[in-house]
């Protein structure tokens, strides 16, 4: 599978129920960006497996209308120091820690996972200005609705409704509602819409 952009130092920060982030020292966790042509993958390879984080996010399921740039809080520790200043023969150390607060630039891209539920997936790439947010953004936004154009669904022919892909697929109409809802909660289609076929 092709894979059109990665980025080495991306930052995940929280937002899917099955991977928190953050720590002591930092709101988020550093790992590997993909964005190949079906979906958008996030990697943290720990060699202890409840350190691991590896979320997959295919176009298909992104809710659309939710997603984009947001700030996020981003916090870290520069470093730290000390020193020994002798008083009355004994060695008194002194020291500390310095950290940063701050807001960073981030892609928010909510999707409905293979179990139904909706997450929320924050992510940071950093770079100069925001660049580099902002290139990922507009590829990304780019591959979903052109997924999404070839997946749409067709008006309804009597008691089924068409897939625009190489199969067509019948579904019932008690069934439809619930397809229906799930659409709606991934931004594919309006409000509007929904009421238009309930």
């Amino acid at each position: 599978m092709e894979i059109w952009f990665h980025h080495k130092s991306a930052e995940y920060h929280g937002g899917h129920k099955a991977y928190p982030a953050g720590g002591t020292f930092r709101k988020y966790e550093n790992g590997q960006l993909f964005l190949n042509e079906k979906s958008l993958v996030f990697i943290k390879d720990e060699k202890r497996e409840e350190k691991r984080i590896e979320i997959i996010i295919p176009f298909t399921s992104v809710a659309i209308g939710n997603y984009g740039i947001s700030k996020e809080n981003k916090r870290g520790v520069i470093g730290g120091g000390g020193i020994g200043i002798p008083v009355d023969n004994i060695n008194m150390m002194v020291g500390g820690l310095f950290s940063y607060d701050g807001k960073v630039n981030c892609l928010s891209i909510p999707y409905i996972d293979e179990y139904g539920v909706l997450q929320k997936p924050v992510f940071g790439i950093p770079s100069f200005g925001g660049k580099e947010i902002k290139k990922w953004s507009h590829e990304l936004y780019k591959r979903v609705l052109e997924v999404k154009r070839n997946t749409s669904a067709l008006p309804l022919n009597g008691n089924s409704i068409a897939v625009t892909n190489s199969t067509d697929i019948s579904i019932s109409k008690e069934n439809l509602q619930q397809i229906l809802k799930l659409r709606l909660v991934k931004g594919e289609i309006a409000k509007e819409g929904y009421n238009e076929w309930v």
